[in-house]
This record gives structure tokens, C-alpha cells and sequence, in this order.
């Protein structure tokens, strides 16, 4: 790997260890080289710039310890990721869909809602971009802070990390209203109870409508399926774990899951199902594939 030196540095930026082996320190002594060792930075490890003296950095490392590091250790992140061998391992897969044909109301007409590639350590995200059907951008979402661990995740950035995938799943006039929406899943590694983000056009931007509501069905064999945040184990919870394809006029496709009560809550069930969408929720319109044991 060859990387440029001599981008400055700039506190709250991320940055990347180039080499295995360097000293994290605690600050003290002239220019910190005779400060107690906290621990080390290996190749491809992130810190938080936090701030700069000199030639060394005040550094906050991944999993929250701080400490500085001399700076000729670290690149922007940025810098690091153009440099490697294989830059697409920070990006999403070419195969997730970018580019959703909406209608974006009376104003803006026929229109595009485009997903943009922001590479990062973790597998790559997207920013949303707006635009009308001549190609005119009309709004340009944000960059979630990927590398903020402490805050929860910006529903209006998408992203499609190693340990789970947040893309748009629906995108359409959800449950009859004026404006286009988008649904999309937050990321998880585990078969357990989903949780959704919920965006709306208000005809100049997305705003979020709700984030992290889970789809489960109340009462148990009703079919209907509501929005509501959900915690515990999935133990005898019917809901839905992701949406298959949107068929327009309030419908949507779903995979839905539940683990069996009489087997202990080992036994995974999956189904397929239409679903319309409420005020609240889902309703049950009919089933694709009844619950089933998973293969």
C-alpha cells in the first residue's frame, strides 16, 4: 500500500493506523515519547482526532480508550480507503439497487430518488439525493456519522456494514398519504425481531417519521401487525422481518417470522404474506406461503 503523506490532520476528523504496532500513549513528558503505553494501533484501526500539538495527536480509539499517537502513524480515512488494493470492500454491493423512480407530488412531479456510495471501513454507505425527472438535484440528504458508536444512526443514511444492512426496502405512498416514503431495515446480524426506519418527502426534504419501530402482530393470530418498539426475546412473536417487493396501492410483500412456543422457542417459522398498510401498522391481506418450519 502507498499513501501520500502531508494531508493535514483536523480535529474531530477520522483517521486510520497505516502499520501494525503503534504506541498508544498517555500524555506527559517532553513530546510524550517517554509517556506510559496504553495499548497499541494495528493496520486499518480508527481513532477520533480529538486534537493536535506538534507531532502528535489527541486521539480517542475505536473502542473508547484515549490517548496520542505521533500523527506521521495516521492518514484521514478517506486517504486510507483510496489507497487500498481493493477500494469496492468499502462500498456496497453493485447489485443493491441506487436509483427509485417516485412521484414526488404536485410541485416536483415524476422524479428520482437516488442512493449515492460513501465508502467507510464497515462495507460502505449511501446518501440520498433528489431529483426531479429533468435530472435537477432538489435535495441532498446528510452523511451519517458511521464511527459516532455512542449516538444512534441517522435514519436518512443508509448503509451496508458487516454486522448488518439499512437500504430502502419499500419506496412508495406507504399508507395512501400525500407524500412518498421510504422504509428501510436497521442493520442486524441475528434472526430476532426487526426493527424499521421510516422517512417521508415533505416536498423540499426526507424527515424522518420514526426510527427503530418494530412490525409485530396484536394481538397473536389477528394479522394485524403494528408499529411499536419492541424489547425481549422473540420467543412466541409473530412479525415481519423484511419486505419483499412493493405491488403499489397500499400492498407490500413480507417475510414473516415467529419461533414456535411448543418447541421452547427453538423451532424458527417463516411465511410469506401481502400486507396493506394503516395508520398503525399492517393488515393481513393474504398469504403467499403459510408458516412453515425453516428449512
Amino acid at each position: 500500500m502507498t499513501i501520500a503523506w502531508g494531508q493535514l490532520l483536523q480535529p474531530g476528523q477520522v483517521a486510520v493506523s497505516v502499520d501494525n504496532g503503534n504506541n498508544l500513549r498517555a500524555a506527559g513528558g517532553r513530546d510524550h515519547k517517554t509517556a506510559r503505553i496504553l495499548g497499541t494501533l494495528d493496520a486499518g484501526e480508527w481513532v477520533r482526532i480529538l486534537g493536535l500539538e506538534n507531532a502528535w495527536a489527541e486521539v480517542e480509539r475505536y473502542d473508547g480508550k484515549r490517548g496520542v499517537v505521533h500523527v506521521k502513524c495516521l492518514v484521514p480515512v478517506e486517504q486510507y480507503i483510496a489507497a487500498q488494493n481493493d477500494p469496492g470492500e468499502f462500498r456496497c454491493a453493485r447489485e443493491m439497487p441506487r436509483r427509485f423512480e417516485a412521484d414526488l407530488g404536485p410541485d416536483a412531479g415524476q422524479g428520482v430518488i437516488a442512493l449515492e456510495d460513501v465508502p467507510d471501513l464497515f462495507g460502505g454507505g449511501a446518501r440520498i439525493r433528489v431529483l426531479s425527472g429533468s435530472g435537477d438535484t432538489l435535495w441532498l440528504g446528510p452523511v451519517g456519522d458511521v464511527y459516532d458508536v455512542r449516538g444512534p444512526a441517522t435514519p436518512l443514511f443508509f448503509y451496508c456494514h458487516h454486522s448488518g444492512v439499512s437500504w430502502p426496502e419499500l419506496v412508495g405512498n406507504l399508507d395512501g398519504g400525500a407524500q412518498v416514503e421510504i422504509l428501510a431495515p436497521i442493520g442486524q446480524s441475528d434472526v430476532s425481531v426487526s426493527a424499521f426506519n421510516r422517512i417521508r418527502w415533505n416536498g423540499k426534504a426526507f424527515e424522518p417519521v420514526f426510527a427503530g419501530l418494530s412490525l409485530v402482530e396484536s394481538p397473536k393470530g389477528s394479522g394485524n401487525f403494528v408499529f411499536e418498539p419492541y424489547k425481549g426475546n422473540s420467543l412466541g412473536v409473530r412479525w415481519v422481518m423484511s419486505f419483499i417487493k412493493w405491488r403499489g396501492q397500499g400492498v407490500a410483500e413480507a417475510d414473516i417470522n415467529e419461533y414456535g412456543e411448543k418447541t421452547g422457542g427453538t423451532e424458527l417459522l417463516v411465511g410469506k404474506a401481502a400486507l396493506r398498510f394503516t395508520s398503525k401498522g399492517a393488515q393481513l391481506v393474504d398469504w403467499i406461503e403459510p408458516m412453515r418450519a425453516a428449512p
